[in-house]
């Protein structure tokens, strides 16, 4: 079995936005692949994202600044995590039957 290094970047972001913006502006980070709101309250949402380059991670905060209704978007925490994952490539696996 062949390994490759994966690199997993995991982020934390505080949105402050009008409540009247909220409902909308969930369902826009909802959709993004990756990211999740975790917890809400009036005006305010913590956001979970994942991410395979920090890159990514700056491109969603600004376009989320970028949206009416945001007040701040702040980056409250980031890590990298590589680990080597095992891949298939090369591997030859047989089907057996269980009765």
């Amino acid at each position: 079995m062949t390994t490759t290094d994966a690199t997993l970047h995991i982020a934390s972001m505080i949105v402050q936005c009008l409540p009247a913006a909220q409902s909308a502006l969930k369902l826009l980070i909802e959709s993004h692949d990756g990211a999740e709101v975790g917890a809400e309250s009036e005006g305010k949402m913590v956001v979970l994202l994942e991410a395979t380059d920090s890159h990514q991670i700056i491109e969603f905060i600004d376009r989320i600044q970028l949206e009416a209704g945001v007040l701040a978007a702040n980056l409250v925490y980031h890590c990298e995590d590589t680990e080597a994952q095992p891949t298939t490539q090369g591997v030859r696996y047989e089907a057996q039957r269980i009765y």
